[in-house]
């Protein structure tokens, strides 16, 4: 659980009036298939401890100033790189075009 301890120790340095949002990932303790659950307070006290983080489910649909978007973490760009017609790792906004054409997070 150090990464949270780590993670803690980073956002601390955020100002207080800034909210932070956090999704889960594949390396997060929550289970690896998609929905993702929020990431537990049991074993990320110390970012929950902070009081500016929020944690949501991954994916998660949010509003900000009335600007709706999407937080995905994208596991699924993995497995898409090798699939995609010019994908490349290093230009992953390639992949995201797709899963946006495909209308669909983790097509695979």
């Amino acid at each position: 659980y150090g990464q949270y301890e780590k993670a803690a120790e980073l956002l601390s340095q955020i100002p207080d009036y800034v909210r932070v949002l956090v999704i889960p990932g594949n390396h997060d303790f929550t289970r690896k298939a998609l929905p993702q659950p929020p990431i537990p307070k049991e074993q990320a006290q110390p970012l929950f401890d902070l009081g500016t983080v929020t944690f949501l489910a991954n994916p998660a649909m949010v509003s900000l100033h009335k600007v709706h978007f999407q937080l995905f973490h994208g596991q699924s760009l993995e497995d898409l790189a090798g699939l995609v017609p010019a994908a490349r790792h290093d230009y992953p906004e390639v992949l995201m075009e797709y899963l946006i054409y495909v209308r669909h997070l983790s097509p695979f």
